[in-house]
């Protein structure tokens, strides 16, 4: 579909950080975010996951379209797009796709980062996560891309308990603190902060592993997936 394409933001949590994932183009020090155009004969949601399917696996992923990029210089100019992408495809047809004015729906994706296996696209010879506080140097908008796409994610953080897509099946109270810290960039009272989620009444609390100071280890906890499924937020911020 001429000018309609679709981009992902994909985050990830790490120790302690917030990741995205990102792919650099070849031979080139620059770095962009899962993009790619939409065929006429697939839905838009089909179009998002192909194209992110072509640069992550991973059996288990949040996704949800966010928001439509249609600003008119979003590439810089034809003669940046062409240096970009167009050098690796000689066609004067193509090249003349890749010069058009795209517009492009967002979609914020959520993953458990060890759960990923991390694949090369036609145009990149490296691809890794990186914190998001520390992005590289990207490609047109992309930036603005991933500063929409967190914003969303933390409106989804206040009525959705995120962590479920984020953080290992098993973690600790200590964990989902540090990434609600992370998203909103504020501390949380310890003890607040664990009446909060807990009250949610949405996890599993498991033993404390012997490690010869079980006294010291802290407990571990998992998502409830049947009152994860039935659970509805009543306007409560989860940081508070």
């Amino acid at each position: 579909m001429p000018g309609i394409s679709t981009t992902s933001v994909v985050f990830g949590f790490s120790e302690g950080k917030i990741h995205v994932l990102v792919s650099k183009l070849k031979e080139m020090n620059l770095w962009m975010i899962p993009t790619g155009y939409v065929f006429e004969d697939e839905n838009l949601n089909d179009a998002a996951k192909r194209i992110l399917n072509d640069r992550i696996v991973v059996k288990e992923k949040f996704i949800d379209q966010f928001y439509t990029f249609g600003q008119l210089n979003r590439a810089t100019s034809k003669e940046e797009n062409f240096v970009l992408f167009s050098r690796f495809l000689k066609n004067k047809k193509i090249e003349n796709w890749f010069n058009q004015r795209f517009i492009s729906v967002g979609f914020l994706v959520m993953v458990r980062m060890e759960d990923c296996e991390l694949k090369l696209d036609t145009f990149s010879d490296d691809v890794k996560w990186v914190p998001v506080d520390k992005l590289p140097n990207l490609i047109f908008d992309n930036k603005d891309l991933i500063e929409y796409a967190l914003n969303y994610m933390k409106l989804r953080a206040s009525h959705l308990p995120i962590a479920r897509y984020l953080l290992n099946p098993k973690f600790t109270m200590k964990e989902i603190q540090h990434l609600y810290e992370q998203l909103f960039n504020k501390k949380a009272d310890r003890g607040n902060f664990q009446k909060r989620i807990l009250k949610l009444d949405i996890l599993n609390r498991h033993e404390k592993q012997m490690t010869g100071n079980a006294h010291r280890a802290p407990y571990l906890y998992s998502f409830n997936e049947e009152r994860y499924k039935l659970y509805k937020i009543n306007n409560q911020d989860i940081m508070g």
